[in-house]
């Protein structure tokens, strides 16, 4: 709906406004107006200036309660005081997105809204709700109709807060009460802008209700920017034919409006020789000027559209203006023997202009910053031997050329909400003594045990088995019993009766193991930080929780804060971390610990001389002092884009308790020592990703050999090599220990991906085929269809078909993306199968409309998959019918989950085979061959256990979407099903296309006739409620989303 907010016409502005619009140009035209994808919530705002529609003059559709923003109300009496008064405290700072729309996480928002009796008159007040919006409203001040509220604002809700679930009262002598808030902004909305054309704001806007109808409003601006972290400069190159003349300039990534940023020039080809004379060019003045471009789009509304030609249509606007600008005629260097003139200058943006950063809004607003040089050669003439003797000719031009530039805010710390480093002991203050009063009352209770049914409170395993060693989740220096005078300044303890005055002499509080529970709840390091704050006792229980995970994240580059760099007066965010890791207790509660990002390596000429650089063995032993410390550690993850050292290794190889390792090695080839990694004896996982022969990758043959108690192995290749057909390695180069001792690893899981090599060793070497029930492999062995084998690969491929009939696996689950006919033979070798995901990939359709039909891939899913047989090609359809008999009549009885390939469409004859020999089908997802979806509700019933249907996405499918509406589908769907109650109701999930529903329970529904049926409620929801569903988690080519071991498992 069009909103009722209108403000002043901007039009008519001061002679200096029309002096700079005179310079600047303006352009009008008529657009479309694309439709956000809010559109829907869009509502009317407060007040306004402007013209009413009669529409509109309603007084229950107009959100302000004042009829005058400076107080007169046309000679009436004045308005009786409001029933109640708010004001609002925010404890988040301010909200800055970090990194563009399409890769921020958003900005987390918190504080604590103040509500209290206006004390007046006024008792105490019963209010029957509380409603706070996050409202974003965008104004045009160029609106098609210049007096109209409605065309000229609009106000659009993106998260609505209710505080009250029932009607509550507010004594005037309880004074102010707190409601807390907080919502996690996504960061793909433009931030808050003031244009020349249009402006973009945000406000938190509260109302409350009383009993008896009267309402209260209160409003706060909320401020949102955004900021891009600076990368590597950019070197531009630009042609000026018909000369010879190319010019190089590096800029850097980002600008900021405040401050300059620095341009390198160089401009070669200036001198043309002959044999005895040359031309050359004279670069005799350079000028600069930043321009900022501001495009936007004013839409019409109901009633004004027919003045730009109906509804869907807008005007759109462009200004233009300059922000800086500059000229120089000296500072650069010219060789006319290399025919070379460079230099550098300084560019600034003119804060006094105001100038705005780079947005693009879904309504059309859209603002872009260029740097436009100017440069004025002119020619001149000299003989070879003589070339300081120049005669000029008179020839002279003007090259113009233009490069984008990113203006934006600074990014102060520069760390996302969800990267924020937990809190140190040290940031905790003490809790505030407690004092008795009228109201609250705590005395020792010497009785019995009240919570002696209870089970004691413990937060580790180990604790729950044993009462009497239980840890209570404290740090180590802690381990005694929680003091009295902790518990009692608590905010959780609580005076039985003191509410109300009777029996205040008694007193229960909240048992530990309830908190612990509530605690264990929490997986949001925010929010476990701001519980670790609250009080020391609420510090024992949640610290351990907090510090259980650990992740530091490495940046190549120093980021500033404020105009300083990050960690001034200390050393990096990282080397900070590890240092409060070292020196403080904490490290002794970690569990599962991660490092990721990038490294700055110093000195790597040094690998070079056969010696390790100080910085990057610094880093080792530094990490390798903190594991010392993590008496507790589980899991390690390394994933910087450098390689551990053998100290490190040694460390981790110490550490009992480790049980899961990933190691990501680096892609550079700069040489550097290659370790042989250590056995762990505890180890169970292990994960290698981007492993390349070329990039000196450790050996971790040992580690597979000697770790006896490793279930799962997950084996990640560089796409390089099979992009480039590089067949460097061979199996035996991990196993080859293994073969020599005659060991199979006990493996529970096993996956490879991008493997590229020679069948020399065979992979039933890599696994005890009696203990191995799992098994992925993506683009590794090549076949058809999806992943078919290309001309540089198919001889390598090929030799991968003559497998050992002694393979005789015992698989009951399998995940890939290739498909051939050997496969159907190993299929045939056992039976027992229970899960199998046949992976697609992306299609097109979803990838030109945003939406990935399965899932969206990670760096390491994006994997080399070279084209082959068309999706409909006879070769694949009758692959299809292979692998269709084979799963029908050798595990048939056993297959629950199956996941096939799009490309194989069935008929209504081969899906009655498949629900005829898999009646235990609890999971399936596959692809019709026509668009008439009435086969489904005839076979569907019979799969009685049926949990998750999924319609992959092709042709006829799409055909079969256009033809009727998520509505129609949902009531068809809701009225075929079976009722709650019956043997066949387990179906919870439906999937067609990129669409997902889900089955609730039984709704009656009102027919045309006036009776009432019953029905399945049908409900369309989002693809992220049904990752946890395996045919849609499963389909991807990520080895992350596989199924991980237990840690704890013996």
């Amino acid at each position: 709906m069009p909103s009722k907010i209108f403000g002043i016409d901007l039009r008519r502005a001061s002679p200096q406004l029309d002096a700079v619009a005179a310079k600047n140009s303006s352009r009008d035209n008529v657009a479309e107006v694309r439709r956000t994808s809010m559109e829907h919530i869009k509502r009317p705002g407060l007040i306004g200036l402007g013209k009413k529609h009669s529409s509109h003059e309603k007084k229950d559709k107009d959100r302000s309660l004042s009829k005058d923003k400076h107080g007169r109300d046309g000679g009436r009496s004045p308005a009786p005081p409001k029933p109640v008064k708010m004001n609002m405290v925010m404890e988040s700072p301010p909200a800055l997105f970090i990194d563009p729309p399409q890769q921020s996480s958003g900005a987390l928002i918190s504080g604590r809204l103040q509500v209290s009796p206006n004390v007046v008159g006024m008792g105490d007040v019963t209010l029957d709700s509380i409603v706070m919006y996050l409202e974003c409203t965008t104004t045009t001040k160029r609106p098609v109709h210049e007096r109209c509220r409605e065309c000229m604002s609009t106000v659009t809700d993106l998260y609505e807060w209710n505080f009250l679930s029932k009607p509550k009262t507010f004594r005037g002598l309880a004074g102010t009460q707190e409601l807390p808030f907080s919502h996690l902004i996504p960061g793909h909305i433009p931030a808050t802008t003031h244009g020349q054309l249009g402006t973009i704001d945000y406000s938190l806007h509260v109302r409350a209700k009383t009993d008896d109808g009267v309402e209260t409003e209160y409003r706060r601006e909320l401020v949102i920017s955004r900021a891009l972290r600076p990368g590597n400069d950019k070197n531009s190159v630009r042609i000026f034919p018909p000369t010879n003349l190319t010019l190089h300039v590096t800029l850097p990534s980002i600008v900021h409006p405040i401050g300059d940023f620095p341009v390198q020039c160089r401009m070669t080809g200036i001198t043309t020789k002959r044999d005895d004379t040359q031309t050359r060019w004279k670069l005799r003045k350079l000028t600069w000027r930043i321009e900022e471009h501001e495009t936007t789009i004013s839409p019409a509304c109901a009633k004004h559209a027919a003045k730009i030609g109906g509804e869907g249509k807008g005007v759109q606007h462009q200004h233009d203006r300059d922000i800086g600008m500059d000229e120089l005629k000296q500072g650069w260097k010219t060789d006319y023997e290399d025919g070379l003139v460079e230099g550098e200058f300084t560019a600034s943006i003119d804060s006094s202009k105001n100038p705005q950063f780079d947005v693009e809004a879904p309504n059309g607003m859209k603002i872009t910053h260029n740097l436009v040089l100017e440069l004025v050669i002119a020619e001149e003439w000299a003989p070879n031997k003589k070339p300081q003797q120049a005669t000029p000719t008179g020839a002279a031009r003007v090259l113009r050329t233009q490069f984008n530039l990113n203006v934006t805010s600074r990014s102060g710390m520069g760390i996302s909400w969800d990267d924020e480093m937990p809190p140190m002991y040290e940031d905790v203050p003490a809790s505030p003594p407690h004092y008795q009063n009228d109201h609250t009352s705590v005395m020792d209770y010497e009785g019995d045990d009240i919570h002696e049914d209870i089970e004691h409170m413990t937060l580790n395993q180990a604790g729950r088995d044993e009462h009497k060693n239980a840890d209570y989740g404290q740090a180590p220096s802690y381990m005694g019993e929680i003091p009295r005078y902790v518990s009692y300044t608590s905010p959780v303890s609580i005076a039985g009766g003191a509410r109300d005055g009777s029996n205040a002499s008694s007193a229960a509080r909240l048992p530990l193991n309830l908190l612990a529970l509530i605690i264990d709840c929490l997986d949001d390091v925010g929010d476990l930080a701001r519980v670790t704050r609250t009080s020391r006792l609420l510090y024992y229980l949640t610290l351990p929780v907090l510090y259980q995970r650990v992740s530091l994240h490495s940046y190549g580059d120093i980021r500033y804060v404020n105009g300083r760099p990050e960690g001034f007066g200390g050393g990096s965010p990282l080397m900070m971390a590890l240092n409060g890791l070292v020196t403080k207790s904490h490290a002794a509660l970690v569990k599962e610990f991660r490092i990721w990002g990038q490294w700055k390596e110093v000195g790597l000429e040094e690998f070079r001389m056969g010696r390790v650089p100080d910085n990057s063995m610094m880093l080792n032993m530094l990490l390798r002092a903190c594991v010392d410390k993590m008496s507790k550690l589980q899991s390690f993850t390394w994933a910087l884009d450098t390689k551990p050292l053998k100290t490190l290794y040694q460390g981790l190889a110490a550490r009992d308790t480790l049980a899961s390792l990933t190691l990501r090695f680096s892609s550079s080839r700069v040489p550097r020592p290659s370790v042989l990694v250590p056995p762990m004896g505890n180890l169970r996982a292990l994960k290698i990703e981007e492993y390349d022969p070329l990039c000196y990758p450790d050996d971790v043959s040992l580690l597979i050999l000697q770790s006896r108690k490793l279930q799962d192995l997950r084996l990640h290749f560089s796409p390089r090599m099979r992009r480039e057909a590089e067949p460097s390695l061979s199996l035996g180069k991990f196993f080859g220990r293994c073969a020599k001792a005659d060991y199979r690893p006990k493996l529970k899981h096993f996956a490879l991906q991008n493997f590229i090599g020679t069948n020399l060793d065979g992979i039933e070497h890599s696994y005890d085929p009696d203990t191995c029930r799992s098994i992925t492999m993506f683009d590794t062995f090549g076949g058809a269809g999806n992943s078919s084998p290309s001309a540089a690969t198919v001889f390598l491929d090929s030799m991968w078909n003559d497998m050992s009939h002694d393979m005789r696996p015992h698989f009951r689950c399998m995940r890939g993306n290739e498909v051939n006919e050997k496969f159907t033979e190993l299929l045939k070798r056992f039976s027992g199968l229970e899960k199998l995901y046949l992976v697609s990939g992306q299609d097109q359709a979803s990838a030109q409309q945003g939406t990935p039909e399965s899932g969206q891939l990670s760096p390491r899913a994006q994997t080399v998959t070279p084209v082959g047989s068309p999706p409909g090609s006879d070769d694949m359809k009758q692959l299809g019918r292979q692998y269709l008999h084979t799963l029908s009549h050798y595990h048939g009885q056993s297959l629950k989950h199956l996941l096939l390939p799009r490309d194989w469409a069935w008929n209504a004859e081969e899906m009655g085979t498949l629900i005829r020999f898999c009646p235990n089908l609890e999971q399936v997802g596959f692809a019709l061959n026509t668009s008439n979806q009435a086969i489904l509700r005839l076979l569907l019933p019979f799969l009685v256990k049926l949990k998750a249907f999924r319609l992959l996405h092709n042709q006829h499918l799409s055909e079969a979407m256009r033809m009727m509406s998520h509505e129609d589908r949902m009531a068809s769907i809701g009225a075929e099903l079976p009722r709650v109650g019956s043997a066949a109701c387990h179906l919870r999930w439906i999937g067609m296309g990129s669409a997902v529903y889900r089955v609730d329970g039984d709704r009656e529904v009102e027919m045309e006739d006036g009776s009432f049926e019953v029905r399945r409620e049908i409900i369309m929801v989002p693809r992220e409620e049904v990752q946890h569903v395996e045919i849609w988690r499963l389909d991807t080519l990520d080895l992350d989303d596989d199924p991980s071991i237990p840690l704890n498992a013996s």
